[in-house]
């Protein structure tokens, strides 16, 4: 069950081939490969996680059923 708070907004940065890419501003270095992000009440695993332009984009595949 997720028991997250909302914590922040994030920007879709690109969407190909089924890979999301979100850049926020929020904190996520004790994030890593494998954490659960909840994008728009949508639980998504993080594949990749760069810190950029003091910012954090993280990038999540998103299956059909998820669309």
């Amino acid at each position: 069950m997720f028991t997250g708070i909302i914590q922040n907004i994030g920007s879709v940065v690109s969407y190909i081939n089924g890979e999301l890419e979100i850049s926020t501003t929020l904190d996520l270095s004790d994030c890593k490969i494998g954490s659960s992000i909840c994008c728009n009440g949508v639980c998504l695993t993080t594949t990749e996680i760069i810190f950029r332009d003091d910012k954090y984009i993280f990038k999540v595949n998103v299956g059909e059923e998820t669309h």
